[in-house]
């Protein structure tokens, strides 16, 4: 490749990369991602921007193919149709479904604004598909012009990057109550086998939820894997034994793990279901 005094920084290059590379999965999206920066690099090729916009365009297509299915979006509740054709998707649809997945409209609105995000993309995209084809206008393009524009680009995809990271963030914020009081009414209606077993009877007095992570955010539902403790009172002896001090309660608290899921219905995120809830009791064994 030939350098000329010129061209733009590597560092600048560096930039770029570290701006995108969590925005490539496939090892064949990385490597496409560091030869379409490398064109950048090579001043002394009158269509080093050209060649630029012709890879990160054709990786975007692919990332975006990756993100957001056809078959996926079809399913939205949000779809639209947006290209009139049946059973297509536009290009819009798809940037939304990479940043919200199915999550409704009407539940990301009170927290997120989705259409900024995809309004920079469509422009970086319709930016790259002008400069992907060749005329007069778009040959040799100036290196203060290839600075501007490579910049538009980068900034464009990186905050994709960043509104998929921001939208998640926003819904683990979201959820976390619904998620708690799903739990707290689970182990209220439900028998825990493992902790019956301990005790003549018991009572869950608080559930606290430490960490949780969306294991699947889908076009029709998500689903949450939790850790957390619950604290029980166990009661030995009837409570005739309790009244006549010949039974005693006990407060302990045992870890659990779970698995929660909630639809994208009318009633989401208030339709938490409990798939599964095991406490570990090795503790009381030790």
């Amino acid at each position: 490749m030939s350098v000329g005094s010129n061209c733009m920084d590597t560092s600048i290059i560096e930039i770029y990369h570290d701006k995108l590379k969590d925005l490539v999965g496939s090892d064949f999206e990385k490597e496409l991602l560091e030869a379409s920066l490398k064109n950048l690099l090579d001043s002394d090729n009158k269509l080093r921007f050209n060649n630029f916009a012709c890879g990160i365009r054709e990786l975007s297509r692919h990332v975006l193919s990756r993100l957001a299915p056809d078959d996926e979006i079809l399913k939205c509740g949000w779809y639209k149709n947006e290209t009139g054709k049946v059973g297509q998707t536009s290009r819009g649809e798809k940037v939304k479904y990479a940043i919200q997945a199915g999550l409704p409209d009407e539940f990301l609105e009170t927290f997120f604004d989705v259409e900024d995000y995809k309004y920079e993309v469509l422009q970086a995209i319709n930016l790259l598909n002008k400069y992907t084809h060749v005329n007069k206008d778009t040959f040799a393009i100036p290196e203060s012009e290839v600075d501007e524009l490579s910049e538009i680009v980068v900034e464009a995809y990186s905050g994709l990057v960043k509104a998929i990271i921001d939208c998640r963030r926003n819904l683990k914020s979201e959820l976390e109550e619904h998620i708690s009081e799903a739990l707290l009414e689970h182990t209220i209606y439900e028998s825990i086998d493992d902790i019956d077993i301990l005790s003549t009877h018991h009572n869950v007095e608080e559930v606290y939820v430490s960490e949780y992570h969306i294991s699947e955010l889908g076009s029709t539902q998500l689903l949450l894997e939790v850790d957390g403790s619950i604290d029980v009172r166990q009661q030995y002896g009837s409570n005739s034994d309790l009244a006549n001090d010949i039974g005693f309660e006990w407060n302990s608290s045992f870890p659990f793990s779970s698995k929660v899921t909630m639809k994208f219905t009318a009633e989401f995120p208030k339709n938490a279901d409990v798939d599964k809830f095991d406490v570990n009791t090795d503790s009381w064994y030790e």
